[in-house]
């Protein structure tokens, strides 16, 4: 499996979605300055499609701020960066289309036209303010339309993250 992700905390934990790592417990993280780092998978839901990954830091690791998908609202302009097809760091804009939310999982899931590609599955969504406000987890291809694509509500992520 490969995908993407992204660094939370200076000490090594990650987010990714859990049909990246499926089946593994351990997983190797590529850096786009070409660094390899192996990686325990520490926790998984994958009903909701989230994973954490934690590494080992040589050194503090730089990272992402969560932000708050609350205040995401349609019309908003987003960005995802992620690694289709093994392009690391591909960055792509759109904008929010809605917001929809499905009880049957409790999580509300950002939909956007932002370009997503096999690969992409994982990376972070941000506002313009560079603060991640999603988690980018695949696409629905409906007839007769363009691609949708969605992430995560950060907020919902949030609450994976408690222990």
């Amino acid at each position: 499996n490969s995908g993407s992700g992204f660094l939370i905390s200076a000490n090594g934990y990650a987010l990714t979605n859990a049909h990246v790592v499926e089946g593994n417990n351990k997983v190797y993280i590529y850096f786009e300055d070409g660094k390899k780092v192996l990686a325990d998978v520490v926790r998984v839901n994958p009903g909701v499609d989230l994973a954490l990954l934690k590494m080992k830091p040589e050194s503090p690791f730089p990272y992402l701020r969560l932000g708050n998908s609350d205040q995401c609202e349609p019309g908003e302009t987003v960005i995802a960066i992620g690694s289709p097809v093994r392009l690391a760091g591909t960055v792509t804009k759109g904008i929010v289309s809605a917001k929809p939310r499905v009880e049957k999982l409790g999580v509300t899931f950002i939909l956007t036209d932002t370009a997503l590609n096999p690969g992409n599955s994982g990376g972070p969504l941000l506002n313009l303010a560079g603060e991640v406000i999603g988690v980018n987890t695949g696409k629905i291809l409906i007839p007769d339309s363009e691609r949708l694509n969605f992430a995560i509500a950060i907020n919902d992520v949030k609450r994976f993250l408690e222990f």
